[in-house]
């Protein structure tokens, strides 16, 4: 929802000349949209209500670990510490979560619900882990490689770069490269974009 956010507002600015204009038509857009489906759609609204709570269990009682938002960034947090320490080399592919419970322990989370998790729900850290801030900066060089190819058509620029922000979106939140359907769509689009 947050890439597809960032992806209305890139189009409209991108395909209007005056851009405070496409700014505001883009908020009020995104505005009647999101209130829209907030109001009858009953899964969308259950979900943002939950994210609200997420968000006030994370600030009003220091708990990372009931909602989803807040094991999210409770993930985070560890893998950045993780990854600071194991900057340059990276820890070894399969080897990223092997320290999660030390590294949850040092920042005062329960370790329980860090025992049972498969890896950092962010595909720039669980690279990072892995193959240390070399690997990091070939994964962004796939984004910057997408961004600097050369189009004709405006309508074509558009379309990569809506796709380059969804994907790099997507990649904070999930693990992109290593479960089927988005490597599928990663190279679907990147290789149609190249070819065009």
């Amino acid at each position: 929802q947050v890439a597809f956010i960032i992806m209305i507002f890139i189009s409209i600015i991108m395909n209007l000349e005056h851009k405070i204009k496409g700014f505001l038509l883009s908020l009020l857009f995104l505005t009647t949209v999101f209130t829209t489906a907030y109001i009858y759609s009953p899964n969308f609204h259950s979900r943002v209500n939950a994210g609200i709570e997420d968000i006030h269990f994370i600030i009003y009682k220091d708990d990372f670990i009931t909602g989803s938002i807040g094991q999210r960034i409770s993930l985070w947090i560890v893998g950045v510490d993780n990854f600071t320490d194991n900057f340059f080399l990276g820890k070894g592919i399969g080897n990223e979560v092997n320290d999660i419970v030390y590294y949850a322990m040092k920042n005062g989370f329960n370790t329980e619900f860090f025992s049972t998790v498969p890896d950092n729900h962010n595909m720039f850290l669980i690279i990072g882990l892995q193959l240390g801030v070399i690997g990091l900066l070939l994964f962004c060089a796939m984004f910057y490689a997408l961004v600097i190819l050369k189009f004709k058509s405006k309508t074509y620029k558009i379309l990569n770069l809506t796709f380059i922000v969804a994907f790099f979106v997507w990649s904070f939140g999930n693990t992109t490269l290593h479960i089927m359907h988005p490597m599928i769509f990663f190279a679907l689009f990147a290789g149609l974009f190249n070819k065009i």
